[in-house]
């Protein structure tokens, strides 16, 4: 399938889209979507090269450039050599509080960081990209990952539920509590396709050992979404 069509197979499904967000004059039309962490202005759809290829110069006057970490030059070559993507790599990750039937969810996306050729070879970090938003106002977004909380549309049934606290809510208000896992994994595919341009791979935090056994989907430089893992039985 193509990215726009699982997009609009999702939007059929997920239930926030035919729901009234009532500040929307605030947030934007679909600002219940979700949330950037860290105060971040981030673009709604991130270009593929987002951040990439700004030149800096540290305090000590050695230069460097803004890359992902998945293209370091050794570690690219590592991975190649193993049969590893080096596209943009995205984490969906899932939480719970003790006692909390809800479930917050997050992707954590691949950001850039501030790369310098050593001696030896190549290091990372070493630079405060917030010295030097004035020259570069962009920057204020690099960070080495992007954290995006999910969230979805309040309902009258979830007001209506007296075992959970929802005080502070009102109905077609903006939350993160995930009621449905189906939901909140949906969700989780939306954003990260709405969102990340170019080719990206998306894994599940929750699946220890074999890196294939984590993968959700992959998107090629074509558009072409292929699902891991019976990831595809959420659409249907």
């Amino acid at each position: 399938m193509t990215r726009q069509g699982v997009l609009e197979r999702l939007k059929e499904l997920i239930p926030s889209f035919r729901r009234e967000f009532i500040d929307k004059d605030f947030y934007g039309e679909t600002g219940w979507l979700y949330i950037d962490h860290y105060g971040l202005n981030l673009p709604e759809v991130i270009p593929e090269h987002y951040l990439e290829g700004i030149k800096l110069k540290r305090n000590d006057g050695k230069e460097g450039v803004t890359m992902r970490y998945e293209t370091f030059p050794t570690l690219l070559e590592w991975k190649r050599q193993k049969g590893k993507f080096t596209d943009r790599k995205v984490v969906f990750s899932y939480m719970n509080y003790p006692s909390n039937p809800h479930r917050y969810g997050t992707l954590e996306i691949d950001g850039v960081e501030f790369i310098t050729k050593t001696d030896t070879g190549y290091s990372s970090g070493g630079i405060f990209f917030k010295d030097f938003v004035k020259e570069y106002p962009e920057i204020v977004n690099a960070h080495s990952i992007w954290e995006v909380e999910l969230a979805r549309i309040v309902t009258q049934e979830d007001i209506s539920d007296r075992s959970v606290d929802w005080d502070m809510y009102e109905v077609g208000s903006r939350t993160t509590r995930f009621t449905s896992m189906r939901e909140l994994r949906q969700t989780a595919l939306y954003v990260a396709l709405l969102r990340v341009q170019g080719p990206f791979y998306m894994e599940n935090d929750h699946v220890i050992g074999n890196d294939k056994k984590k993968l959700i989907l992959r998107v090629d430089e074509n558009d072409e979404v292929t699902f891991f893992n019976g990831t595809e039985k959420i659409l249907f």
